[in-house]
């Protein structure tokens, strides 16, 4: 294969993956109408492929080529259980006993559990989300055995399951270890959720979060100049840790933006992409710094200082959550008695409480 060649095939992979991107997006909003987005993009998304570029083994830009070839061909074969999965989110099946006289698909049941600051209706909405789960849960459990089939078939480990090695799951292990004393304590598994949201954290925000504010804040670096950022903000403001999202996907956006225009798609943009999750990660903690919340929100010294420290809890949280679902790996392909029992006592772990084993796959 000429340089030629690479160069059409990485403009072809380029197209495909923006495609598989958008389709995803229209998955969440509508998921009866999402088409698979790769099947007129066969060329970049077979086996044979992906084998001829095997040839190569020593070429960064064949490798980076090859990697995208390999995500395209799953997602190609697998698209249909991705729709099972964005259906069984968006099906109207949960009720919550005395909240609603009607029911509610499990995304919207879960945006009124975390979006509810009483505890009592938190706590029905919660365990009404964890027992109408069953749908989310089996279509997750699923769509990952269809994965691992289709890279096994491919000739590949799965990326997203290849990252979760046995080192990384002792750094996360590791890291639950040495902060399980800085969280905060909970009564319940959905009480550990809440404290992610920071919702002590209210000073300094503004009144509403918009790209407009993001953009301010950063308008003196001259870091967006020339660049064309694009993002969705959550829906809803939940606490402290809702500005961390945004920051965090403004990041992601920046590094998207400003990924080299010169050098090929598949290397500037690989499908796992650490360059972008780093951005992504740094923009997300600023909320935690207390001279950002001095000069970006106005507070004083102290109050700046309480602050931080507050959304830095959260954060923590958040981070242990992660670590849990690094340490979870691939417990979606365990059987339905191993999964629900390290299920439960790696989210125990990290979280003091245990989350339902009904809702392996589906949160985290």
């Amino acid at each position: 294969m000429s340089l030629v060649s690479f160069t059409e095939l990485d403009r072809s992979i380029a197209r495909a993956a923006r495609a598989l991107g958008q389709a995803r997006r229209e998955l969440r909003r509508r998921p009866n109408e999402a088409q698979n987005p790769l099947w007129r993009a066969r060329d970049v998304s077979t086996r044979s492929l992906w084998q001829d570029l095997g040839a190569w083994p020593k070429d960064p830009i064949a490798a980076a080529l090859r990697a995208w070839v390999a995500e395209l061909t799953v997602a190609r074969v697998t698209w249909q259980d991705e729709l099972r999965l964005g259906a069984a989110w968006a099906c109207p099946r949960v009720l919550a006993e005395g909240l609603d006289t009607s029911a509610c698909s499990p995304r919207a049941a879960r945006a009124r559990w975390m979006a509810a600051t009483a505890a009592p209706i938190r706590a029905r909405w919660a365990e009404a989300f964890a027992s109408h789960a069953g749908e989310v849960q089996s279509a997750a459990v699923r769509l990952a055995e269809r994965r691992a089939e289709a890279f096994r078939l491919l000739g590949s480990d799965d990326a997203d399951a290849s990252a979760a090695t046995s080192a990384l799951a002792e750094c996360a292990a590791q890291f639950l270890e040495r902060t399980r004393d800085l969280g905060p304590s909970v009564e319940t598994w959905h009480d550990a959720f809440a404290a992610m949201l920071a919702r002590d954290a209210t000073e300094g925000w503004p009144s509403r979060l918009s790209l407009r504010w993001l953009n301010g804040l950063f308008v003196r670096t001259g870091l967006f100049d020339g660049l064309s950022l694009e993002l969705e903000l959550p829906d809803a403001v939940l606490g402290g840790a809702t500005f961390a999202r945004a920051l965090s996907l403004l990041g992601a956006a920046y590094a998207d933006a400003d990924a080299p225009r010169s050098a090929p798609f598949a290397l500037a943009r690989p499908p796992h992409d650490l360059r972008r999750a780093r951005r992504s990660a740094l923009f997300g903690s600023l909320v935690a710094d207390p001279e950002f919340c001095r000069h970006a929100l106005g507070l004083g010294r102290g109050s700046a200082r309480d602050q931080a420290r507050r959304i830095g809890r959260a954060l923590l949280m958040s981070t242990r959550l992660l670590a849990a679902k690094v340490m979870l790996g691939q417990v979606l392909l365990d059987g339905p008695r191993t999964r629900e029992d390290r299920f439960e006592a790696v989210t125990e772990l990290a979280l003091g409480r245990p989350v339902p084993a009904a809702l392996a796959g589906v949160l985290p």
